[in-house]
């Protein structure tokens, strides 16, 4: 796989292009974990393919490039303040190679972890995310679902504050907010947004889009930004989310109890792979584990 792709998916991609263009060359892109992901260079264009390889994921999520396939049309039909890569073909079953598989438009951009100035970067982050939950997605048919089961939750070895993961681990046992249906991404992090000229260009990475509470997005990625940057920017981040929202969004500590049990549990924290790839290579576990503690410890004060 290295070094040629394998003829049936060749076969696949060289049909799915138009004006009949032929691969000239193609790479492994970085910075995908739970699926593969390729550039392929025509002598016209640029694109990319997704193989749908981790057989777990498959396991519980079959129709997983129909999902993306349906995420990448909605993202495409709504303005949202950045592009979203255009589908060119899809293979939901795997029929053709033996792997789901997608064809998407190469975006432009780059991944940017370190900016020259995190508080505009910070505030371009949010704006985009803002935009993503306008986008009109009441038929769209997958929803919101938890990765952690609230009560099967158990305090871990790992912490050091164990009181307050039992205070946190009763407030997502308890009672789930009424809130309003939207749009989210439900994967939006700096890894899978692109950059040119200091402004957001493309968002990519649309597999678990689904409808659900936008609590979820803006907690999951305050949870990345907890690790790369600390809780002030997780906050910088929050309150420049709440201004381009609006009335749309009502602000409720709840959900970012939820997206931190998902993003953190079992654990211990590990520096995700992603951060490496783009140029955090000085993070360990060590300090993200620090970091995520007192961001948690930061959301309790918040509910007392």
């Amino acid at each position: 796989m290295t070094e040629k792709l394998p003829d049936p998916i060749k076969t696949w991609v060289e049909q799915s292009l138009p004006s009949k263009q032929t691969i000239r060359a193609f790479e492994k892109l970085k910075g995908a974990t739970s699926t593969t992901l390729y550039k392929i260079e025509t002598d016209t264009d640029r694109y990319v393919l997704r193989l749908y390889d981790n057989k777990s994921w498959l396991s519980k999520e079959p129709d997983l490039a129909a999902h993306e396939a349906a995420s990448l049309k909605t993202a495409a039909a709504d303005h949202f303040g950045a592009r979203s890569p255009q589908l060119i073909n899809v293979d939901e079953s795997g029929k053709q190679a033996g792997l789901p598989m997608i064809l998407m438009q190469f975006v432009p951009g780059e991944v940017v972890l370190k900016p020259d100035d995190l508080d505009a970067w910070l505030k371009e982050l949010a704006r985009v995310l803002a935009g993503i939950h306008r986008i009109d997605a009441d038929h769209f048919k997958w929803t919101f679902r938890r990765y952690t089961k609230p009560h099967e939750l158990k305090v871990p070895d790992w912490t050091e504050h164990p009181v307050l993961w039992e205070k946190g681990m009763q407030i997502v046992q308890s009672r789930e907010p009424r809130y309003k249906e939207t749009f989210i991404h439900r994967d939006y992090h700096p890894v899978n947004v692109l950059w040119t000229g200091g402004k957001i260009s493309s968002v990519v990475d649309w597999v678990n889009a689904c409808r659900g509470p936008a609590g979820i997005d803006v907690g999951h990625c305050r949870d990345n930004l907890v690790c790369l940057f600390g809780v002030e920017a997780a906050e910088t981040f929050l309150n420049y989310y709440k201004t381009f929202a609006g009335d749309r969004f009502s602000y409720n500590p709840y959900w970012d109890f939820v997206a931190y049990f998902d993003f953190v549990y079992p654990g211990p924290p590990k520096v995700y792979e992603g951060w490496n790839n783009f140029g955090w290579q000085d993070l360990t576990d060590a300090i993200i584990t620090e970091r995520l503690e007192t961001y948690f410890e930061s959301l309790i004060e918040k509910c007392t």
